[in-house]
């Protein structure tokens, strides 16, 4: 027997058949992350979540429009076909030594593989990475994922880089800047450097976030360039006149 969903209880029903007549699919034994994805919609959150690496397989049963799923538990249910989405892979995209992946603004540097998933109208974007020499993997709306190229892929921003390595690896072995430049491997072509190396213009942009100003003097000196004197600057609070951010 089969646990099947109704409302908000589940029924006994009887197992599908492997022949479920015209346009039935049967379901791979074992889902391959790689090539799809499976997500149920979580009514109580009213949110599509991935489920793939928690089901053993499918059976999409067409006359009846449920899809019934096969938990790694060995529990069987049944879903009406509009809380199920089953996506195929649409295309992998390259990674090179000059890419790296972003995750709603935060480099993955683990990442190894990105696949994206579904129709245009709903695109999800699955990223691969190792830890603990086992790959995982996790699935995000595909415009929380990005593939970023390094600012050095401009070969003289590249040159420019390479030279100041060169300068840098003749500093003494405790200096500081020596370590620092041999451990730089990207450069985030957003950043103040890579705008610096490639030549770009500084955009301004809306600020995000309150400015942080780690040192007193940075904050005087900014202040007088703007015509506020420390007295009008008194109520910027303790942080201010005690010079931490």
């Amino acid at each position: 027997m089969i646990e099947a969903e109704h409302g908000d209880r589940l029924y006994k029903t009887d197992p599908p058949m492997d022949d479920l007549g015209d346009g039935a699919t049967i379901g791979s034994p074992v889902i391959d992350p790689h090539n799809e994805a499976v997500l149920v919609h979580n009514p109580s959150k009213n949110v599509f979540e991935d489920k793939t690496a928690d089901i053993s397989s499918y059976t999409i049963d067409p006359p009846h429009a449920r899809i019934h799923i096969t938990y790694r538990s060995g529990r069987t249910y049944a879903f009406r076909q509009n809380r199920v989405r089953i996506l195929g892979c649409a295309g992998v995209r390259p990674l090179t030594e000059d890419t790296v992946v972003e995750v709603s603004g935060t480099v993955w540097s683990s990442a190894v593989r990105v696949a994206d998933f579904g129709p245009p109208g709903f695109p999800w974007t699955r990223v691969f990475y190792r830890k603990g020499g086992r790959e995982g993997h996790a699935l995000f709306p595909t415009d929380r994922v990005r593939t970023v190229r390094c600012a050095t892929s401009d070969q003289g921003a590249l040159d420019v880089l390479r030279h100041w390595r060169s300068v840098a690896s003749a500093l003494p072995a405790d200096d500081p800047l020596k370590k620092q430049f041999a451990r730089m491997t990207f450069v985030h072509p957003e950043s103040a450097l890579g705008a610096y190396l490639t030549g770009a213009p500084i955009a301004s942009r809306a600020a995000e976030r309150a400015p942080i100003f780690p040192f007193r003097c940075n904050l005087r000196a900014c202040l007088r360039r703007v015509g506020v004197s420390a007295l009008d600057a008194s109520g910027c609070g303790p942080s201010w006149r005690s010079g931490s951010a």
